[in-house]
């Protein structure tokens, strides 16, 4: 009997030695991931803006454990255009429409960001659309509709 319990007992621990969780395949790293490319060039704008769209990319999904932005572009009166992420944003907003621009900060946390690609048929490789890569100037700003 006493060899029986020494048994079951080794047995137990080694079970429960097993049981333990393993980090060695974790990587410890701080970076701050979001959806932006390197090459966005960030600015805050100064003052509220009013400015046409030219292309919106809607965001659908509720802000909550992720945030969230819509990406519009838009051109202003110097006929520049730019790049505005939009916070927990679920508007839709037409090409040509009106909208104005009220400057926010660029969060210091995660945002995802909605994309679009399409396949190129000459190379058969998925590649984003030319506004969206050559459009490097980016803000953030909340959109306000205006009434027509």
């Amino acid at each position: 009997m006493f060899w029986l319990k020494k048994i079951i007992l080794l047995i137990f621990i080694s079970i429960l030695s097993s049981c333990k969780t393993s980090t060695s395949h974790l990587i410890n790293d701080n970076r701050n991931f979001s959806s932006y490319d390197s090459s966005w060039i960030f600015f805050n704008l100064e003052n509220k803006i009013e400015v046409k769209v030219v292309d919106h990319i809607k965001n659908d999904a509720h802000c909550g454990i992720v945030a969230v932005a819509s990406v519009t572009f838009v051109i202003d009166e110097r006929e520049e255009i730019f790049r505005v992420l939009n916070l927990c944003n679920l508007t839709d907003y037409k090409k040509d429409e009106l909208i104005r621009l009220n400057p926010t900060d660029k969060p210091d946390f995660n945002v995802s960001l909605p994309y679009r690609v399409f396949l190129n048929p000459q190379t058969n490789k998925r590649e984003r659309f030319e506004l969206d890569k050559n459009t490097l100037k980016t803000t953030y700003a909340h959109i306000e509709k205006i009434p027509q």
